[in-house]
């Protein structure tokens, strides 16, 4: 864990938060959704073009390629259709990890940030990747907003979607704590834009830990 706080977590009056990592343990999922790939290849060889652009996605995606422009290079370099390239990009990136992120969630840290909510701080949720599908797995977790750094076309650790999220929900810098699990991307772009923060460990024993400490119960 790496704090950039100036106080505890209870002490902040609005609540800028990542989601693959934060919300729920990201590594379990992966290794999972790892797994289920490597089966569906097993008995569908065939297939194994998907599982191949799946990985390419990702490496455009992390470059900041638009998403016509990542699409456009599925199409070229492993003969999909359009419609056919999206489609397993949305089936294995978000529809079938839905489940599993439910099952993974950081039950502590949601309910630690709806009480704020109901105390009335606002709570953001804040990412580089499309959101929709995993808040739907989190529900009936409720927030003041979604916020997808990519649609201005500046993915972390560039503070633009961040100084974007204050505007738009007319939030006070020093009011924010950012919370996330990567200081490279969530700690580093809360830093730039002059928000404190919290990277909060990866691990669920050590974040709970933390927690006790932090008197989030």
């Amino acid at each position: 864990m790496r704090n950039g706080a100036r106080g505890e977590l209870p002490d902040y009056r609005a609540f800028i938060v990542d989601m693959d990592g934060t919300l729920y343990f990201q590594r379990p999922v992966q290794l999972l959704m790892a797994a289920r790939l490597a089966l569906y290849v097993l008995f569908h060889p065939r297939r194994l073009n998907e599982a191949l652009a799946l990985l390419l996605y990702r490496q455009l995606y992390s470059r900041g390629l638009p998403e016509s422009e990542r699409f456009a290079e599925l199409v070229r370099k492993y003969g999909f259709e359009a419609s056919e390239a999206r489609r397993v990009v949305d089936t294995w990136m978000l529809k079938k990890p839905r489940g599993l992120v439910r099952r993974f969630r950081d039950k502590r840290l949601i309910a630690f940030l709806e009480s704020k909510r109901a105390e009335g701080f606002p709570v953001i949720v804040y990412s580089d990747y499309p959101l929709e599908d995993k808040m739907a797995a989190l529900e009936p977790f409720a927030i003041d907003g979604l916020f997808v750094s990519e649609k201005i076309g500046a993915l972390k650790p560039d503070p633009s979607g961040v100084l974007e999220v204050l505007r738009r929900y007319s939030l006070a810098p020093e009011d924010c704590l950012f919370l996330g699990d990567s200081y490279a991307k969530d700690g580093r772009c809360a830093e730039a834009a002059g928000i404190d923060y919290i990277v909060l460990d990866k691990s669920r024993f050590a974040r709970n830990k933390f927690y006790g400490k932090a008197l989030l119960k």
